[in-house]
């Protein structure tokens, strides 16, 4: 092959001249659309950063919410907006002792609420009212002595119910829905100075 023949060969025509850059900035701006567009499904971490309070401005992308370890120690209703990808949100071991009616009800895809390690003396009748989702709720680790009748009633979904290492002495079936606990209900209460009689019989099925 001659020398003339690689030179055509490696030319370009008016018409490709005027078509690479435009390739060329079609290909930037999708890049930089990679680059900007926010991810689905992000997790928001801000454990050990000494909190006195859920941050106000979370990205509304976030699924998964990390803010164990910190000094929270008051969840109200709106405190965590309107985070519709939402799927659990961590607490763990922060100073939590008040938690509003409808807390969670603006997350209501939340699956998972974690709240273990804190000092909760009662769960109220509306505490996770609005988050019809939950599946997991753990608890343990708290100062609870009191559930309040109906706490659990909109939560058929409910797998698992960490209530472990507490000062439980009763857990009266009426906590949950007429058609609750569903057969699959884990219920964790070791370490509870529980009192076992009629009362609790119900319980014999779920408790692990």
């Amino acid at each position: 092959m001659g020398l003339s023949t690689c030179s055509s060969m490696c030319s370009f025509s008016p018409l490709s001249k005027a078509i690479i850059p435009s390739i060329r900035k079609v290909l930037v701006l999708l890049i930089i659309v990679a680059i900007i567009k926010p991810i689905k499904g992000t997790v928001f971490d801000r454990q050990n950063h000494q909190l006195s309070h859920v941050p106000d401005i979370i990205e509304a992308t976030t699924h998964q919410l990390l803010l164990g370890n910190n000094h929270i120690s008051t969840i109200q209703k709106g405190s965590f907006g309107n985070l519709e990808l939402l799927e659990s949100i961590s607490l763990i071991n922060n100073h939590i002792n008040m938690i509003g009616d409808f807390a969670f009800a603006s997350v209501s895809s939340v699956t998972l609420i974690n709240l273990g390690g804190n000092q909760l003396e009662v769960v109220t009748k509306n505490m996770f009212s609005g988050a019809p989702n939950l599946q997991h709720i753990h608890l343990f680790l708290n100062r609870i002595h009191t559930v309040e009748s109906d706490a659990f009633k909109e939560h058929n979904n409910l797998q698992t119910l960490k209530l472990g290492d507490n000062l439980l002495k009763s857990l009266p079936e009426s906590v949950f829905d007429a058609r609750s606990p569903a057969s699959d209900l884990k219920l964790w209460m070791k370490h509870n100075p529980l009192k076992c009689d009629w009362n609790m019989c119900w319980l014999k099925q779920q408790v692990i």
